[in-house]
């Protein structure tokens, strides 16, 4: 009589335990699977940059002693590259993009405000090079960097400024 008591007490533990397991296997089948799609997703990221890419900056990023400079003389203006320098990097077989840039620091002066920025120069295989995509407008093309027409971008934090300006 007693184990008939308890009888149902045991289908209940049973029904919980096997309610435990299931969920537990599922929580491990699905943080393998979040894993293995951050994994995917982040080696796609990597990839869309490409082997295939060279960015020529001027001057020297790295120091004599084999130390890294994050400011050589091509980025305040020393060294120059210019045209011959990317067309003689253009003859390399593997390589798909060169992408020439220049930056330049610059205050963005606007109804009797100012804010520091910069300007980037470079060419139109940058948009393909890096995998970069306008929100508006349209990407510049050969035709514009070879007749040197005046094209510009705004990156989203100029663009904020602009609006802070008053000038959207």
């Amino acid at each position: 009589s007693a184990i008939l008591i308890a009888s149902p007490f045991h289908q209940v533990r049973t029904f919980l335990t096997s309610l435990g397991i299931t969920i537990g296997i599922l929580a491990v089948l699905l943080l393998i699977a979040v894993g293995i799609g951050l994994k995917n997703y982040l080696s796609e990221q990597f990839e869309s940059l490409g082997s295939n890419v060279i960015i020529v900056l001027p001057g020297g990023g790295f120091g004599g002693e084999g130390g890294f400079s994050s400011i050589g003389p091509g980025l305040v203006g020393g060294v120059k590259f210019d045209e011959k320098d990317v067309a003689s990097l253009e003859k390399i077989p593997q390589v798909k993009y060169i992408i020439p840039s220049s930056f330049q620091t610059t205050k963005i002066e606007a109804n009797g405000e100012e804010e520091i920025g910069y300007v980037q120069g470079t060419n139109e295989q940058i948009f393909k090079g890096i995998n970069l995509e306008p929100l508006e407008g349209n990407v510049f093309n050969k035709s514009d960097v070879q007749r040197r027409a005046k094209i510009a971008y705004l990156g989203f934090e100029t663009a904020s400024i602009k609006a802070l300006f008053g000038l959207l």
